[in-house]
């Protein structure tokens, strides 16, 4: 019997993008593993956490996505890429700091074959709490309101990831309304994620982005 995922788009790895792969998933493992540690909840998005919802590879990837969330200042990421360098897969990374907008603080960091956009958020009390009270960049807090998260296992790796209908309402509200550019494996993302989702309810999370 037929069913939606026989319908997946998928774009063919090379090994070396199979190899690629293999490290980031790694990464993310070694990542939320050290932050927990730390007090840092992390949360993929972006091309991950599509293949998360999705259960496979679909295509290569670049970078990968993540949100970290404590209530400790931007201070602790420093800390935490230092942990995980003492993983001996991951000695040689290098943190950039990309500066702050109003509910993020964005580093960059990057090894040999590895490249992450980490997307630090500060918030009020537990960060590993249900809801999230974000402390935005002029000392003013956000409303309350939930994380939007699902657990996934990707090739054996564990890990917290945007569930997909948000991650698909981010997508179309970047491209409609923010007018980014259309790129072909974000093409794909869309397309796959239509299939494992609810139209009526990824249409009503847009419009929450669109409010904002």
């Amino acid at each position: 019997m037929e069913t939606k995922l026989d319908n997946l788009q998928t774009t063919e790895l090379t090994d070396q993008e199979l190899a690629k792969v293999k490290t980031d998933l790694n990464f993310i493992d070694v990542l939320t593993k050290k932050g927990k540690e730390l007090g840092c909840r992390v949360i993929i998005h972006g091309g991950y956490a599509v293949e998360g919802a999705l259960g496979r590879i679909t295509r290569p990837h670049n970078d990968i996505d993540i949100q970290i969330h404590s209530n400790q200042d931007s201070q602790i990421i420093e800390r935490l890429i230092a942990d995980v360098e003492k993983d001996p897969n991951f000695q040689k990374l290098t943190l950039k700091d990309k500066g702050r907008n109003m509910f993020t603080h964005n580093f960059f960091a990057n090894g040999e074959v590895l490249g992450a956009d980490i997307y630090y958020v500060q918030v009020k009390g537990d960060p590993f709490a249900e809801e999230k009270e974000v402390i935005k960049q002029d000392g003013t807090i956000s409303t309350k309101h939930g994380y939007g998260t699902q657990t996934y296992t990707l090739e054996g790796v564990t890990f917290e990831g945007i569930n997909p209908t948000s991650e698909l309402a981010d997508k179309i509200y970047k491209r409609e309304y923010k007018k980014d550019p259309v790129k072909p494996n974000h093409t794909q993302d869309i397309e796959n994620l239509k299939l494992i989702t609810d139209p009526q309810e990824v249409e009503a999370n847009v419009q929450e982005f669109v409010k904002r």
